[in-house]
């Protein structure tokens, strides 16, 4: 288990995520999945994403202080190294859509 200081960094079909144990935030047995946009995002055009769940799905964007803008996700800490790839797949899909539809 990771402690309030630690992240996993990897590098996911081309994309950098971070993971992270949600109980430094205070949600026990939550991963964490961070991932750094690397572009300034208004706070006008995040409240519009976020509003929007077509978008966002079950995740947020928000600004982090010392990684910038970031899509954020929690899931409960997964029991199988495969849970792990679906979470890491499905939100990297979600942020490759927001670059492909050009919203960011």
């Amino acid at each position: 288990m990771l402690d309030a200081t630690q992240a996993l960094v990897c590098h996911y079909a081309g994309v950098d995520c971070y993971l992270e144990d949600g109980a430094r935030i205070g949600i026990q047995e939550q991963l964490l999945i961070v991932i750094p946009l690397n572009k300034k995002i208004s706070a006008q055009k995040q409240t519009a994403y976020n509003s929007d769940f077509s978008l966002t799905r079950d995740g947020y964007i928000t600004e982090i202080n010392n990684r910038g803008c970031c899509y954020i996700r929690h899931r409960l800490i997964p029991d199988h190294p495969q849970q792990l790839a679906r979470y890491l797949s499905d939100t990297v899909s979600i942020v490759n859509h927001f670059m492909k539809e050009k919203l960011l």
